[in-house]
């Protein structure tokens, strides 16, 4: 398993530290020092606070149970059975999409290759499931990881779109309809194109 340092240097990818400070609300300087796995002024290895270990999970989407646990808070992951308040309404929604679909608790722990009783406390908000299970609830009800975590209401990256400003900023204006006219008969060629130069306005 990789330690702290390992995931809070991929979680930070390409973005720069003032970046990521912004999206986590965590200083800078402290985001340094979890890459490095040390405090600079004294050597000593750092030990984050839970609180920040979930500030990191909330901003990237990523499992809080497997920062804990390469933090060293959680030694074996099966052992966790107490209520986990920040999960509850993620736990609430993942019920309600099993019921939705009139689908048995053990017909989804089959589907996602759990048994039953570890399926039935990620319910009951007991454990919570790592960013891979998540990833598979989210495939069998066909909604985003974001709606499941309880960052959006909308189901789905679709709904997503279909309501941001932009997109309805973008279907007022009789440039932008001539615009999608044009691209439903370009090419392969063409739509490379304009995936490059979208690459080209976005970098930094």
């Amino acid at each position: 398993m990789k330690n702290l340092s390992e995931i809070v240097k991929e979680l930070k990818g390409q973005d720069s530290y003032r970046e990521m400070s912004e999206k986590t609300k965590i200083s800078h300087n402290y985001l340094r020092n979890l890459v490095n796995g040390y405090d600079p002024r004294t050597k000593a290895p750092i030990q984050p606070s839970v609180d920040t270990l979930k500030k990191l999970s909330k901003a990237y989407m990523y499992s809080y149970t497997n920062l804990l646990e390469a933090a060293g808070y959680i030694d074996e992951l099966e052992k966790i059975e107490l209520p986990n308040d920040d999960f509850t309404e993620t736990a609430k929604r993942i019920a309600a999409l099993r019921k939705e679909k009139n689908l048995s608790l053990s017909e989804v722990a089959e589907q996602l290759q759990l048994d039953e009783v570890t399926y039935s406390k990620i319910e009951g908000a007991k454990i919570e499931p790592t960013g891979m299970i998540l990833k598979k609830i989210a495939s069998l009800y066909y909604v985003s990881t974001d709606y499941l975590l309880g960052l959006t209401d909308s189901k789905n990256w679709h709904s997503q779109i279909e309501d941001s400003d932009f997109v309805k900023s973008f279907e007022e204006s009789p440039s932008a309809q001539k615009f999608v006219s044009e691209l439903t008969e370009s090419n392969t060629k063409d739509l490379e194109k304009l995936e490059q130069l979208w690459r080209v306005m976005h970098e930094k």
